[in-house]
């Protein structure tokens, strides 16, 4: 039921801030740092994410119960 207002909320979220950024420093490079930050920090995560799931991915894969014991 209310799906379309969260969508709303979540699309229009970067232009609001975009122009809370404006008016506040009035530079747009400013503005464009926020903007590639809220954008850059999901692909930040999900890569380190992957990078830590492939290291204890492999770690657990290559874990053998013989090897302790001897």
């Amino acid at each position: 039921m209310f799906y379309p207002i969260i969508y709303m909320s979540t699309a229009v979220a970067p232009i609001a801030l975009a122009f809370g950024v404006l008016d506040l420093t009035g530079s747009t490079a400013d503005a464009a740092l926020v903007i590639a930050a809220l954008t850059l920090a999901p692909i930040d995560v999900s890569l380190i994410d992957s990078i830590l799931f492939v290291i204890f991915a492999l770690s657990i894969i290559s874990f053998n119960p013989s090897d302790e014991v001897k």
